[in-house]
């Protein structure tokens, strides 16, 4: 058990971002710890019990009881996972950290629905509107934490 603490620690420090996804980290896990079988809860489960990490729910867990397995594994296939977040409790982020991570979450939530807006069905306005209408507020989104660091877009940390 030691071993899978000690490589999720170095994965967190290594990671782009401060905040990832169980699912992510266990499926790295397995690729890495030959015969691991540890379900997405079970690895939950057992980081929570540890005082390195802290463990987020995610605002889109709730989907998994409205959409099919195959829509969220079109969600995941562009970077939207469902289920909780892990981070290491000495890694604080930086504003300019939490701003790009929220820039890039932005960034995938808008070319899901781009690509949501080329597989709509055809003659629906309704579907057609709520697109428009989501498309139109992820641009927003992104626009205002481009504004919240105070460059243009992209926004990435000065060097």
């Amino acid at each position: 058990m030691s071993d899978i603490l000690t490589k999720v620690e170095v994965m967190l420090k290594e990671a782009q971002f401060f905040l990832v996804s169980v699912k992510e980290l266990n499926q790295r896990l397995r690729r890495e710890i030959p015969g691991i079988i540890l379900s997405d809860d079970e690895l939950a489960d057992i980081l929570r019990g540890d005082e390195r990490f802290r463990l987020f729910a995610n605002g889109l867990d709730s989907l998994d009881e409205h959409y099919s397995s195959a829509s969220l594994m079109l969600l995941e296939e562009h970077g939207i996972t469902v289920g909780p977040r892990v981070m290491l409790k000495n890694r604080v982020p930086t504003k300019i950290e939490v701003i790009n991570f929220l820039h890039e979450k932005a960034n995938q939530t808008f070319d899901t629905l781009k690509k949501a807006w080329d597989m709509r069905p055809p003659d629906d306005e309704h579907i057609e509107d709520q697109l428009l209408e989501a498309l139109a507020k992820a641009q927003r989104l992104q626009r205002q934490l481009a504004e919240l660091a105070g460059k243009e877009f992209p926004v990435k940390e000065e060097q």
